[in-house]
């Protein structure tokens, strides 16, 4: 991915010396733009649109400035649709698109991306984030300036290099929360002062005062009617995913477990004609060997090399250096160690974009929770309404006053009847606020795009307008996603149950989980505040 950063407001110099602090996200091109009120600039990592590594952000046309990190996955379907030329950067598009219909055409966008739009003749900016949230974008009201940046860890720096006074200090209901949920809610980070562009949402500024002056939503969820069944429209949605994800310059790897999500990805990339290198990781003591054995075998069946990885533990100094140079938050969960291993062996051998199965479990009832959460839906105790609090902590296994954020937005989308399923609120929420910061954090900051296929935003929204049980044909985990695809893919592929990742140096959840907060703590020194 590539990085932004910047800020709105007066006496902003040019943002020449963070070049080396953005290098790591965006080795290939760094520019900046100065204006009366703003200074932003962009460090870009070359994956669509290699050969012209001149051609650097922000775009610039009619008054209007464009700068992102993030990949389009269907700019040449909306350049074919107005009849637009090809330019080198897929991410053009977007500048286009808002010339001629505003920040409500942003809708129009698949992909993953954080941007800001610098629209001089209103005097106003916008920063906005894909609809799945998947890439990241963080800024901070600092007086009378705005600033913001795609790490929440540059935004200290960002001030001292502006000489603002800034110091952030822990948020102790946003640690309170996290200590229940491993997360915290959007738009609220664990720094005081930090917020994040929330999914398929704008904010927009006022270049002259630094004034927030609306949060506004630009996707829309609505789903359009199908004519062709649930399972058809399955194995359409996700062939065009892995089609869009396919786009780069360089051929891509994937994480491969031999589990549903990424054997499904692996099918459908050799269909379309391409056949990614796939990395897998061994745990210690051959505690998945089993896995790997069918892993081995998926990858024979599709001609296809596998690369295995031996993982190993960091002890508590690592740790401590790895948050301090590379983790923005303490996302913890069992993969956080496992993919920086796998990100870090894909980056030793090339590899610039890296396709993964993340979201399938959420979107399309792969954990034991859904299973749960069906068995309260046929028992009728839960109802599209209203949710008792029993019961929702009973399904997600939060026992607390501090794990009510996700409750709050069930009871929010639930009255709205946002979704089928009025726990997918939930599952929407645990990708954009934990998986996916976790993952740009293991990918982003050593220069690799992640792309997780099964979030392209026609999937999600499809995945949104399904109910529970119509995911989990006779309560089988995925159970829509094996059937789409029992036609084409051997049916002990498809068999196989959830494919944990687990390693006995873990030891419990929430031993797991302080041991991680202390070392972010350590490594942003903030230890005062957390006193």
């Amino acid at each position: 991915m590539c990085a932004i950063t910047g800020g709105f407001g007066p006496g902003l110099k040019e943002l020449s010396g963070f070049r080396n602090l953005m290098a790591g996200r965006g080795p290939d091109a760094f520019a900046t733009r100065v204006g009366e009120n703003f200074s932003v600039c962009h460090s870009r990592l070359a994956v669509v649109g290699t050969g012209a590594l001149d051609v650097a952000q922000p775009f610039f046309d009619s008054g209007v400035s464009l700068l992102v990190n993030g990949f389009i996955s269907n700019y040449k379907e909306i350049r074919a649709s107005h009849g637009w030329a090809a330019r080198p950067s897929d991410c053009s598009v977007i500048l286009s698109l808002y010339l001629k219909g505003g920040t409500a055409a942003l809708g129009q966008l698949r992909g993953q991306f954080a941007g800001v739009l610098i629209d001089e003749n209103k005097n106003k900016a916008i920063l906005f984030r894909d609809a799945s949230g998947i890439t990241p974008l963080y800024y901070a009201s600092v007086g009378e300036h705005v600033l913001f940046s795609s790490q929440a860890s540059w935004l200290p720096a960002l001030a001292d290099y502006f000489e603002i006074p800034y110091s952030p200090s822990l948020n102790r209901a946003a640690l309170a929360e996290w200590r229940s949920c491993g997360y915290s809610v959007g738009p609220k980070t664990l720094l005081n002062g930090i917020q994040s562009v929330q999914p398929g949402t704008t904010v927009e500024v006022n270049l002259g005062n630094g004034v927030v002056r609306s949060r506004k939503p630009f996707f829309d969820w609505r789903h359009p009617e199908l004519d062709e069944s649930y399972l058809e429209a399955a194995k359409r949605l996700v062939k065009q995913a892995v089609r869009r994800n396919l786009q780069a310059d360089k051929p891509p790897f994937l994480l491969f477990s031999g589990g549903v999500d990424s054997t499904l990805i692996l099918h459908c990339a050799v269909e379309a004609g391409k056949r990614p290198r796939l990395v897998t990781l061994a745990y210690p003591d051959g505690e998945n060997e089993a896995e790997l054995a069918h892993a081995a075998e998926v990858a024979d069946h599709y001609g296809c090399p596998l690369d295995v990885v031996k993982f190993v533990m960091p002890n508590r100094a690592e740790l401590q250096k790895l948050f301090a140079e590379r983790i923005d938050w303490p996302l913890d969960g069992g993969s956080l160690l496992p993919k920086i291993a796998l990100a870090d062996y894909c980056r030793s051998e090339g590899a610039v974009t890296v396709l993964g199965g993340s979201g399938a479990d959420e979107l399309f009832g792969g954990y034991r929770r859904h299973s749960a959460r069906l068995e309260l839906y046929r028992r009728g105790a839960l109802s599209n309404v209203v949710l008792e609090r029993n019961y929702f902590c009973e399904w997600i296994g939060k026992h607390d006053d501090n794990g009510l954020g996700p409750y709050r937005l069930f009871i929010q989308c639930a009255r709205d009847a946002r979704y089928a399923d009025p726990g997918f609120v939930y599952d929407l929420c645990e990708l954009s606020q934990l998986h996916n910061p976790r993952l740009d954090s293991c990918f982003s900051n050593i220069g690799i795009e992640y792309r997780p296929v099964f979030q392209d935003q026609d999937l999600v929204r499809f995945a949104a307008s399904l109910r529970l049980d119509t995911k989990m044909v006779d309560g089988t985990t995925k159970g829509m996603l094996r059937d789409a695809f029992a036609d084409e893919v051997p049916a002990h592929f498809l068999s196989v149950p959830k494919m944990p990742l687990r390693f006995a140096e873990m030891g419990p959840s929430l031993k797991w989980r302080e041991r991680v907060m202390a070392a972010w703590i350590c490594s942003k020194d903030l230890a005062s505040s957390a006193a």
